[in-house]
């Protein structure tokens, strides 16, 4: 078996390109827009006044909606195209921050804001390499790879740092309003 060693120098110029930094910057956002809203998800989705089991119910169905959001994007990548499922993808990530924003009004409202959250990051965390290889080509794809997924596991990490002092800082509603801007 013959192994054929990426070309050296893949990285460097992936990093000359606009397109590495803006998906970089995508997915670093999301990923923090996610790690915060996971990690106080029980806190967030009670603020509206919903009920502990409630809360529980509609904490537990994040990970179904992600499964559900790859799932409907398979079904209809022909018809989407990745820039267009990109959009969405950060679409579903603003509308569960903004229906976060009604559950004081209606508390229902959180299992949307865990559908549109779940389905968003979903779609995101499969969209990733493809993206990679649509702007940034496939030579070198791993070495690029790696270099871009430092934005999405560093913001990973950060979330629940980032959103304890948002917390502290302003309560949900600020965590809420950073968590939309993110998207």
């Amino acid at each position: 078996v013959e192994r054929s060693a990426a070309p050296r120098g893949m990285v460097r110029l992936a990093l000359a390109k606009p397109a590495f930094w803006g998906i970089a910057a995508i997915l670093g956002l999301s990923y923090l827009n996610h790690g915060i809203l996971i990690t106080y998800v029980l806190e967030l989705f009670g603020s509206g006044g919903a009920s502990a089991g409630m809360v529980t119910l509609a904490a537990a169905t994040i990970g179904p909606c992600q499964v559900l959001g790859r799932f409907l994007l398979m079904l209809n990548e022909a018809r989407v195209g990745n820039r267009r499922a990109t959009y969405l993808s950060l679409a579903g990530l603003l509308t569960g921050a903004a229906a976060l924003w009604l559950a004081g009004v209606a508390p229902a409202v959180i299992f949307l804001t865990a559908a549109c959250q779940g389905a968003g990051i979903g779609i995101m965390s499969i969209l990733r390499p493809v993206l990679i290889a649509e702007h940034l080509g496939r030579e070198g794809f791993g070495a690029v790879s790696g270099v871009v997924a430092i934005s999405p596991i560093l913001a990973s990490a950060a979330g629940p740092l980032v959103g304890a002092w948002l917390l502290a800082a302003g309560g949900p509603g600020l965590v809420i309003g950073v968590c939309a801007g993110l998207a």
